[in-house]
């Protein structure tokens, strides 16, 4: 029940944070279900990247459909040299990545202040 607390409170800070903050208030976000939840170990990385990758990839997607992937298409060819469809699974798994380095933070912070 905690991690899906967890769970639920992570996506909802990621997916507001991701449409109207800087993109690395996606790893702020998970801090405070860190500290929150009191997550441990691997309960905080998988926590941490599985809601900045699904945030990440949804927010991603719902831009990216509003205006016809054009944006996204561009992207893939420049950075992939192709037509497919890489680029939002690419950064969402860099959105992941950021998302975990967050909940290790708030795994310092939780060790910080509790010693």
């Amino acid at each position: 029940m905690k991690l899906i607390l967890a769970s639920i409170l992570s996506l909802a800070l990621a997916f507001v944070a991701g449409f109207y903050l800087p993109w690395w208030a996606v790893a702020a976000s998970t801090i405070p279900s860190v500290l929150i939840f009191n997550l441990k170990g691997l309960e905080r990385a998988i926590i941490g990247f599985g809601a900045g990758f699904l945030s990440w990839f949804v927010t991603s997607w719902i831009i990216s459909n509003a205006n016809d992937h054009v944006l996204s298409g561009q992207l893939n060819v420049l950075f992939f040299g192709t037509d497919t469809p890489l680029f939002i699974p690419v950064s969402s798994l860099l959105g992941g990545i950021i998302s975990l380095i967050g909940a290790l933070l708030g795994g310092s912070i939780q060790r910080l202040f509790r010693n």
